[in-house]
């Protein structure tokens, strides 16, 4: 009789210098509750304390959905106009990616298509923070590496490219979101707050991207349009313009 093995399947995603078991799901072990059958405490007659304030939602530090969005701190950019600063009324997503890692590389294609699909509304930047730094004593050839594969991917690689070789970028954006894997996707709403983190590794989580992206660019455009002067209707006493009947 034979015997089907079942097998787990794990996202495609790359680690970023954590071990293989870092970001999974750990088993919570519950304490015994005390037996019932210990005898009752004598009431206590201490006035209480006045209630503890909320905590906040967040430590310091820590990067959320609703936060405004970190600076843009990318030393060279590798393809496409440098981006300073979140234009009001455009969405964005900072994508952190690697070329040496496969997801990352599989994701171009959909980016790309994104990009074009909301060429107006939507900058996408994908920010290589993660480039392996050669051998020690051997020369630092991450950025030439880097250029060399946007030259190769020509037009499938059609959004900006920025090089992060100190890992500013990561230390902002990255840690304070807790994020451990790459490819991770960040959505900047046209208020220049983060709307939405999350890995992007798989066809679930690009499906749900193109859904909050829509969604932001819709909103952005909603509140320009209730940002925008009411134009004023003509009076039907107004005089008519000579010439006209």
């Amino acid at each position: 009789m034979s015997h089907r093995m079942s097998r787990v399947v794990f996202p495609a995603l790359c680690v970023l210098g954590l071990s293989a078991s870092a970001g999974f799901a750990q088993l919570k072990v519950t304490q015994p509750e005390p037996p019932k059958d210990k005898p009752a405490k004598a009431p206590n007659t201490t006035p209480k304390a006045a209630p503890k304030a909320d905590k906040p939602a967040a430590k310091s530090g820590e990067l959320k959905v609703g936060d405004a969005a970190p600076a843009i701190s990318a030393e060279t950019w590798v393809k496409g106009d440098a981006v300073t600063g979140f234009e009001p009324g455009k969405v964005y997503i900072v994508e952190f990616w690697a070329t040496w890692c496969p997801p990352c590389r599989e994701s171009i294609p959909h980016l790309t298509q994104l990009q074009r699909k909301h060429k107006n509304d939507l900058v996408i930047i994908g920010m290589a923070s993660s480039e392996r730094a050669a051998a020690q004593g051997q020369p630092d050839k991450r950025l030439d590496n880097l250029r060399d594969f946007v030259k190769k991917q020509g037009a499938k690689m059609d959004y900006r490219v920025a090089f992060d070789p100190s890992r500013s970028m990561s230390k902002t954006w990255m840690e304070p979101a807790k994020q451990q894997y790459i490819p991770t996707a960040f959505v900047v709403s046209g208020e220049g707050k983060v709307a939405w983190i999350n890995t992007v590794g798989g066809a679930d989580e690009r499906k749900e991207l193109d859904k909050v992206v829509a969604a932001e660019i819709l909103k952005a455009r909603n509140a320009a349009k209730d940002a925008a002067p009411a134009k004023e209707t003509p009076s039907k006493d107004a005089p008519e313009t000579p010439g006209k009947k």
